[in-house]
């Protein structure tokens, strides 16, 4: 932290107006470079160009007060690798896009969804019962790392996998469709409850 320091207080009393004239013409090169491929101001990809900008004109500063350009050249390398692909690649179709969200949702995703969820339930039911809530044990931590013990591991792939498709196809329906009260409700509560799944053995 204190190297951070020393080095920003060098810039603001050394290299500021250079700094901030080369993190505008990056930035703009950037842009130009990837701006079919940016929607609005909250795009990701607009505000990584954004700050990207900051970071590689404070590696060319590092650069030029060290007399050493390699990392300079090295960022730039990479940062060409990352917008070539702009020029190539044709741009998101939002009006694709909308159509997609719009197309309607099949019984038969219901079904999976309402099959995926009630596994995992009964998964992790089944795995409380047996093993316990580690969060009420006497040594959370070591409970943790031995909740999938003891046969428990298939409960751990389902615990990677079912969460992901309820959170993801109920926030999915919640936003882009319309349905009645008790499907609503039932879709908004499986959402949260899916990720009070017991944590992996990675944590």
């Amino acid at each position: 932290m204190k190297y951070f320091l020393l080095f920003a207080q060098e810039i603001i009393d050394n290299y500021i107006a250079i700094y901030f004239a080369l993190v505008f013409i990056l930035f703009l090169a950037q842009y130009i470079s990837v701006k079919k491929h940016i929607y609005s101001l909250l795009d990701p990809l607009f505000v990584f160009i954004f700050f990207n900008s900051f970071a590689w004109a404070s590696v060319f500063v590092f650069s030029y007060s060290n007399h050493d350009f390699q990392p300079f050249y090295d960022i730039t390398a990479m940062n060409i690798c990352f917008v070539l692909p702009a020029f190539f690649v044709k741009p998101l179709s939002i009006s694709k896009l909308n159509r997609v969200l719009n197309l309607r949702t099949r019984r038969f995703d219901f079904q999976v969804f309402y099959v995926f969820a009630f596994i995992l339930f009964i998964s992790t039911l089944v795995l409380w019962v047996m093993r316990g809530i580690p969060l009420f044990s006497g040594n959370p931590d070591r409970a943790k790392i031995m909740l999938y013990a003891g046969g428990f591991g298939l409960v751990r792939y389902i615990h990677f996998v079912t969460p992901l498709f309820c959170i993801f196809f109920s926030l999915f329906c919640l936003i882009y469709r319309k349905y009645g009260a008790l499907k609503n409700l039932v879709l908004a509560f499986i959402s949260p409850s899916a990720r009070l799944k017991p944590p992996s053995l990675d944590g």
